[in-house]
Formats: structure tokens, sequence, C-alpha cells
């Protein structure tokens, strides 16, 4: 039985909480597991699923109202295999440990709406970190990672080596470009960048970004910094180095809708207020 681990929650805005979990590392088929969100109004319940059933998904956004602080939001982790089910954690509920501050929810929604009106979308794969552990290059004597170019796990030793894609808007800026280096296709420049992103969704090292001209990056690790107000997450800042043509990465497909969306709209079509409350999973 796969174990959940990792449980958080945290306020994107005021209109939703963040709920994203993981789970010990593996040699299971992860596709054989069902996944729900519970939600409940008490530490003990009673509690009620909220999603479900979700395959390999490891987050997901409750449209809850956190205007009233008299209310606490408690969650759980079920998951299910035939007809064997746990719930994590298996006394309490998980919930969100501190107000966000409302100033900083401002601030935050207003830099979203900039990125949203002054930048292009992106596509951001989030790497994996957890889960289902790849039978073609990762050994399990050594626990390392045997050979590269791996299809099935892009070179992260997990099945599937990203999570689903989101598209979002992504401030990007080229920053310089290194001397030619060799490689098995040849020289080339090494280009490097910065990146700006909001508090919608949480960027961490080595996750990958694909712009319209299907330019890819990576981003550099130790490299995120948050930019927070009483501790309410506001913008994300983080380097960026160029993807050479040919590595691995650029065999992850582009979703089928993203030109569709690629280009911000008119600004003069532009509501002055996003609804952030859309429920969503990853």
């Amino acid at each position: 039985m796969l174990t959940i681990k990792d449980i958080k929650v945290r306020a994107p805005n005021l209109k939703a909480l963040e709920i994203s979990w993981s789970v010990d590392s593996t040699f299971e088929d992860i596709l054989e597991y069902d996944t729900y969100v519970l939600r409940a109004g008490a530490p003990y319940g009673p509690y009620e699923e909220v999603i479900g059933p979700l395959k390999d998904k490891y987050l997901y956004t409750d449209p809850v109202s956190l205007m009233d602080r008299s209310k606490v939001y408690y969650y759980r982790i079920k998951i299910v295999k035939e007809e064997d089910s746990e719930e994590f954690p298996s006394d309490t509920g998980i919930f969100l440990s501190a107000t966000p501050d409302p100033y900083g929810m401002e601030m935050a929604r207003i830099y979203n709406l900039q990125l949203y009106i002054n930048t292009r979308k992106v596509v951001l794969y989030p790497r994996r970190r957890f889960g289902q552990r790849c039978v073609e290059c990762w050994d399990k004597d050594t626990k390392r990672r045997i050979k590269s170019g791996c299809e099935t796990c892009y070179d992260t030793s997990w099945v599937g080596g990203f999570h689903s894609p989101v598209i979002l808007p992504v401030e990007i800026v080229e920053t310089g470009v290194t001397a030619p280096k060799g490689s098995q296709l040849g020289s080339y420049q090494m280009k490097h960048g910065k990146g700006r992103l909001g508090n919608l969704h949480l960027i961490t090292e080595n996750d990958v970004i694909i712009e319209g001209e299907n330019t890819r990056w990576k981003v550099v690790e130790g490299s995120v910094k948050n930019v927070q107000k009483h501790r309410a997450l506001i913008r994300q800042e983080f380097d960026l180095v160029q993807i050479p043509h040919g590595d691995v990465e650029y065999r992850l497909p582009v979703p089928d809708d993203f030109f569709e969306n690629m280009d911000p709209p008119n600004n003069l079509m532009v509501p002055m207020d996003i609804n952030y409350g859309a429920g969503g999973v990853l």
C-alpha cells in the first residue's frame, strides 16, 4: 500500500486553499491507486469527499472562501486500491496553520494581474521528486541512474519525469550567453535568463519552461527566491538556463491548447479581477 506524506495546505489567495501531498518511493504501479481529497469543518470530522478519484495527481485547489476567519477547513488524503483503503493522517486533519495577510494577498493579486496583462503564457512542467521509480534507468542496489536519455523518466529517475503541465504567465528576460561548448550535436551557446512568477503555482528547481517558439528553459538549482509580506507569498524569482536542442527534455509534448492561449488578450478586455477560486488538480 502506498504511503501518503508531506500533506500541506496553503492559501494562494482569499478565495481558495491549495492542498498538496507526495508519496513514498515505490516500484508499484501508481496508476493502480485512486486518490480522494476529504474535507471537514472539525479536526475529527465527519469528512466528506470533495474530489476524486484522482490518478497520479498530487495537488488540488479547493474553491473555499477565507473571508470568514472563524471557519477552519481540515483535510485528509485517502488512497484506494481495489478493496483496500487508508486515510492520511489517520487521526486529525491538516489545516492552514496561519491566516494569510490580506495586504500581502492583495499585492499578490495585483502582481498576478500585471503578469496576465504584460507577459506571454508559457508551459510549465513541474519536475517529479517522488512516486514510482523508473525500472529502465534506476538501479535498486546502487540507488543511482545507470543510463541517460531515458524517455520513460526524462532522466529524473521517476516514471513520467514531470507532473501534468501548467499554462500560466511567466516573465522571462535573457541575461547573457556563455561561450560555445562541445556536445554530441556539435558546439552550442548556453543562454541564461531570469524568470518571475506570481504565487498561483510554486516553482521548484529543475522545472522545465517552454515558450511559444519552443525555446526550453530549466530552473537553476538553488536560485528560487520568494518575495513575501508577512509570510504571504507575492512573487517568485529564479534563474534559468536554456536546454540544448537534442536533450531529452525536448521530447516533452506541448499541450494542444497552448498556442490558442499563448498571447495575452487585448488590455481593454482584461477583467479587473481574475477568478482565482476555480478548483483544479495537478
